[in-house]
């Protein structure tokens, strides 16, 4: 029998072939399945930085939101002490406040309020104070008895200036010129109706003092004050005083300027003036003093 010339030994030429060629399909497939496993690795690593870029923006945010609570708690603390201090500032007020009114209950109803009124208005100096009619009504007391003392007791306390009062009582009396003031006799025959017998038994006191020559324009009566009836400076005032002599009462009923002193003659029609008009309202005149 002839050997094929293409036959080797075991294995011929056409299964060589068909073996190198089932080696170069899997070879092909190997490195196809190398392709995909690189793919995937690249996907994977892509898939995987995405991640880590979504991972790092949710941090970045995630640490915004923290720095932003941080600050909102640090506001809402500095709030909240700010709160507190004031709470406790308003407790102390309050307390002083119920200190004080324990220790003003046991004081007298006038020296209560004037304390109460003071205060209430120990605060920043306003434009305007409405003083209460009995403050204003102290404030005269005290600024009849001594002018002196009041003004030094204004350095001290909160009271009505002077010339608040001479309004206050200008509204009250009425604006006066020098002479028999007419709105106070009025206003003491209403009183004399109420007293008793014996309180109507009165005398007639004259005081006469020095005073400065000053000029001084009255917008009220649209006239100069400072002027005697004859239109010379005045230097000296007289005062016609009606005075009980039973009881413990006085009110000045006229007044009356004049240069150096007024003329006996004159002096004495106004005490004879007087005398009728307090005849007039019911008080009975039993005697007139040597002037003050």
């Amino acid at each position: 029998m002839v050997a094929n010339p293409f036959q080797v030994e075991g294995t011929t030429i056409g299964d060589q072939g068909h073996r190198e060629s089932n080696l170069g399909t899997d070879a092909r497939a190997d490195v196809t399945e190398l392709q995909k496993q690189l793919q995937k690795e690249r996907e994977d690593k892509q898939l995987l930085a995405l991640q880590l870029c979504d991972s790092r923006k949710d941090n970045k945010w995630l640490r915004n939101k923290i720095k932003a609570l941080t600050v909102s708690k640090s506001r809402l603390q500095r709030r909240l002490r700010s709160q507190i201090n004031d709470l406790k500032t308003k407790l102390q007020a309050e307390q002083g406040k119920i200190k004080l009114s324990d220790t003003l209950a046991t004081l007298p109803p006038h020296s209560r309020e004037f304390l109460m009124f003071q205060a209430k208005e120990q605060r920043p100096i306003r434009k305007c104070r409405k003083f209460p009619k009995k403050i204003k009504d102290m404030a005269l007391q005290i600024i009849h008895q001594s002018p002196a003392t009041y003004k030094v007791l204004r350095t001290y306390f909160c009271l009505p200036c002077p010339s608040t009062l001479r309004r206050y009582l200008a509204n009250i009396l009425g604006h006066f010129k020098q002479g028999f003031l007419d709105t106070i006799i009025a206003q003491m025959k209403n009183r004399v109706k109420t007293m008793e017998p014996h309180q109507r038994n009165v005398a007639i006191v004259l005081d006469e003092m020095a005073i400065k020559k000053h000029l001084c324009y009255n917008p009220t009566f649209d006239c100069v004050d400072g002027l005697t009836g004859t239109g010379k400076m005045a230097d000296h005032a007289m005062v016609i005083m009606c005075r009980g002599i039973a009881s413990k009462w006085k009110q000045a009923i006229a007044y009356f300027f004049a240069k150096s002193a007024l003329p006996a003659e004159e002096t004495a029609d106004i005490l004879v003036e007087a005398v009728r008009r307090m005849a007039r309202i019911g008080l009975t005149h039993h005697t007139i003093p040597p002037p003050i």
